[in-house]
């Protein structure tokens, strides 16, 4: 794995499509995107359809229009985090009460691909 290029898309569809059309130019061999949201995830995926490209996309959320991509094979995989909220406001609430909270907390993420999409 070699990482070519990190680029900042705020998290927005369209600012995901500019980025890549630049990306997929400078990059002709690039086989692999991973985009840390489904709406750059998605504008990846748009770019790379208008320039003829095929490329693996891998994203995060689990938005349900990303999915459904999944299902039909145009994003391999989506990394579905758990609801995150109440978890930190329990947390946060501790803190401000003075108790004791945990030092670390994970919060579980589970790869959504083709063979597990429908579940």
């Amino acid at each position: 794995l070699e990482v070519v290029s990190d680029q900042v898309a705020d998290y927005l569809r369209v600012k995901a499509v500019e980025v890549m059309e630049n990306v997929l130019q400078a990059n002709p061999e690039l086989d692999l995107v991973y985009a840390h949201s489904d709406e750059m995830g998605i504008g990846a995926y748009n770019a790379a359809q208008a320039a003829g490209r095929e490329i693996m996309i891998i994203s995060i959320d689990g938005e349900k229009e990303a999915l459904q991509m999944v299902q039909e094979g145009q994003i391999q995989g989506v990394a579905k985090k758990s609801v995150e909220f109440p978890t930190v406001t329990e947390v946060a609430w501790k803190i401000l009460k003075g108790e004791d909270y945990p030092e670390e907390t994970i919060l579980e993420c589970v790869m959504v691909t083709s063979e597990n999409v429908d579940e």
